[in-house]
């Protein structure tokens, strides 16, 4: 009983009480004495397999919670625009999953960023990453990426091979814009009402590469982070302050990130930091 209770860290009159209450609650001896040592009795041997089973199952049980604790402390979800997960993500998660094989992350795409403060506050993010305002509240923020906003021009436009166009000379021609529940269309507004007209918008779509052939075909111009443009597209820089496009990186500020939501956030802000950007200038 002593060398029984050593190998289960418990002291021996500890053991041997544990042992009487289970006898009396079974109504049945488990061992017998034998000179100095102990041996199961008929009923303990018909007690151990059923206990042994009960050990094993309580082991797997332990094993399946562990994987859920486990998994949970090891999990980031962040939420995303799909301007960020085109142009962005891709070669971020492709690196991380190198360096921290055991995170896994988990992304949550919306058409807008409206509702991520409230999803980070709920706990149903851990990470936003989005074009939203400055700082606030139980929120903190930092800049992970920052690119000119750019003219898309019809080909063969005049203005082609200009540096920079000022928007005001095209308050009479058309554009193609996202639709309204995509972030790049209110984008769109704020620079043509800084240069003093509400845009005339004949085309409407929800998909980046629509938009550009929209603009290849001659449909109308197009504003658009310069990252997004493509190869194919020709383009001026827009003569204003405001024609830039940066995302943010959001999270609660407390209780504070996991380590797990922490190990990412570091791993982005020293990523952006060291990205090589394409040329700004067409």
């Amino acid at each position: 009983m002593s060398k029984a209770a050593r190998q289960l860290g418990y002291a021996q009159p500890s053991l041997s009480q544990q042992i009487r209450k289970l006898e009396a609650e079974l109504g049945a001896a488990l061992f017998g004495r034998i000179g100095r040592g102990l041996a199961l009795t008929e009923a303990g041997e018909r007690l151990l397999p059923w206990a042994e089973q009960a050990l094993e199952a309580i082991e797997r049980g332990r094993s399946e919670v562990l994987k859920v604790t486990t998994r949970g402390a090891q999990t980031v979800t962040i939420g995303t625009v799909p301007s960020v997960d085109a142009f962005l993500l891709p070669k971020v998660l492709r690196e991380f999953g190198k360096v921290h094989p055991e995170i896994e992350v988990n992304m949550l795409e919306r058409r807008t960023s409206d509702d991520f403060g409230d999803m980070l506050r709920d706990g149903e993010l851990d990470l936003a990453i989005a074009r939203v305002p400055e700082p606030h509240g139980d929120l903190d923020a930092i800049t992970i990426a920052r690119e000119p906003i750019v003219l898309l021009l019809p080909p063969g436009h005049w203005l082609q091979g200009r540096r920079r166009v000022p928007l005001r000379m095209l308050q009479q021609e058309p554009f193609v814009s996202f639709n309204r529940d995509v972030g790049l269309r209110s984008k769109l507004i704020e620079l043509c009402a800084d240069a003093g007209f509400v845009p005339k918008i004949t085309f409407e779509t929800g998909q980046l590469d629509i938009l550009r052939e929209m603009v290849l075909a001659g449909r109308g111009f197009a504003v658009l982070p310069r990252i997004t443009v493509g190869e194919r597209v020709p383009f001026v820089l827009i003569d204003s302050p405001h024609a830039v496009h940066e995302k943010r990186i959001w999270w609660k500020r407390t209780p504070g990130l996991s380590a797990a939501a922490a190990q990412f956030l570091e791993f982005i802000e020293h990523f952006a930091r060291n990205r090589q950007k394409g040329p700004a200038d067409p």
